[in-house]
């Protein structure tokens, strides 16, 4: 079982949220199903915030890291942001 899926049913929402925080930025990023299911446990004004918090971890990032990793993703996916 994913770590993330035993907070789930554990209730431990503090540690479910961390530990998707962690996959889309360091763990599997670009993952869009997990991309979504994090923006699916905010309303539309925290998401504002959030997104936010993630596209600028991502101005940090290396660009190779960026382009690799993310390519399809910020192509198909930008208007999730």
């Amino acid at each position: 079982m994913k770590l993330k899926e035993l907070y789930k049913q554990t209730n431990n929402y503090q540690g479910y949220m961390e530990q998707l925080w962690q996959l889309v930025t360091k763990d599997k990023p670009g993952n869009l199903d997990i991309f979504k299911e994090l923006k699916s446990l905010y309303s539309e004004d925290e998401w504002l915030d959030i997104r936010e918090k993630y596209l600028l971890y991502f101005k940090k990032m290396p660009k190779l890291l960026i382009c690799t990793n993310m390519k399809n993703y910020m192509i198909d996916c930008w208007s999730m942001f």
